[in-house]
């Protein structure tokens, strides 16, 4: 009895011993990443006639003007991605405008 005893308390003292190795071991390493690093997204400033957009990408700060009339997407320059608007439904004068980074 005495033998089962310690064998249990030895299992147990095992047990504890490698979960504490198990939180060490987790919180040391390396991370290699791959890849490169992106560009940000583009600022958005609104105006009465559509949007104006401006991104800055490969060293150099472009603007577009989006107008709003449109019914189809409109591509962002350099094909950075697309804009596309919807009227909402019971009122005329607000809209929703998505745009999608490619």
């Amino acid at each position: 009895m005495k033998t089962a005893r310690m064998l249990c308390l030895a299992l147990a003292g095992l047990t504890f011993a490698g979960i504490a190795q198990a939180e060490k071991g987790a919180s040391s390493g390396r991370i290699h990443f791959v890849g490169q690093i992106v560009e940000g997204g583009c600022g958005v400033t609104a105006a009465r006639e559509g949007l104006e957009i401006a991104c800055y990408r490969s060293g150099e700060h472009r603007v577009q003007q989006v107008a709003l009339t449109a019914s189809a997407d409109t591509p962002l320059m350099r094909s950075v991605g697309t804009v596309s608007h919807r009227t909402l439904p019971g009122d005329p004068q607000l809209q929703e405008v998505v745009i999608q980074y490619l």
